[in-house]
């Protein structure tokens, strides 16, 4: 029942014509058939039909790409980044997101922990469209170094918001939560990375 209708005005007899169909989703297969009519609308019979498959392909963007400062905190002390990172399906599947994280400062004694410890830091993160609380954020949250999937209740503030089953195009606002050791034997800045990848959704 689909059709687009393509126009043919200022085309002269003989010259090609081509059209691009976007929107598709990966690992389908669409069948296309062609006719066309002259300026009296007399139809040609329809063409043999085509078929097409459309190569899976997953993508996720992030932006912003660069990093998010938390400025200086004090030990024992947690905080919510006042923007969220906002995470894109660009693939042409539905996408279930993977999130990680890890310590890039070199030499570093601090370590992810799932709490806050001495040198043990924790992050926690949940998709939401506004700005959460701290308490919104609960121990399906904690992010590892190991990469985990997300789920209808694991890295959702309210379930409002998830990382599973995001269609393509769709935008989710990732939050985190940041909670300093409860004692540390530095006073290095430190760059902590979060990493987010996709799968196809099942």
């Amino acid at each position: 029942s689909y059709n687009i209708n393509i126009a043919t005005s200022s085309v002269n007899p003989g010259d090609s014509q081509a059209w691009t169909v976007t929107g598709l989703s990966g690992g389908v297969t669409y069948y296309f058939r062609i006719w066309t009519a002259d300026e009296n609308s007399n139809w040609s019979l329809i063409s043999n039909a085509s078929t097409a498959t459309v190569v899976k392909i997953i993508g996720v963007s992030v932006e912003p790409s660069d990093s998010y400062t938390y400025g200086q905190l004090d030990i024992q002390i947690s905080s919510v980044a006042v923007s969220a990172f906002n995470i894109r399906n660009t693939g042409n599947l539905g996408e279930t997101y993977l999130i990680n994280a890890s310590t890039r400062t070199q030499g570093t004694p601090w370590s992810l922990a799932p709490a806050p410890g001495w040198d043990e830091f924790t992050i926690k993160a949940g998709f939401h469209a506004s700005r959460p609380a701290s308490s919104g954020f609960g121990g399906d949250d904690i992010i590892y170094s190991s990469s985990t999937a997300c789920g209808s209740s694991k890295f959702s503030i309210d379930g409002s918001q998830t990382g599973s089953n995001v269609s393509q195009d769709e935008l989710r606002k990732l939050w985190h939560l940041f909670m300093m050791p409860l004692q540390t034997t530095t006073t290095t800045q430190q760059k902590i990375e979060i990493g987010i990848t996709a799968e196809e959704s099942q």
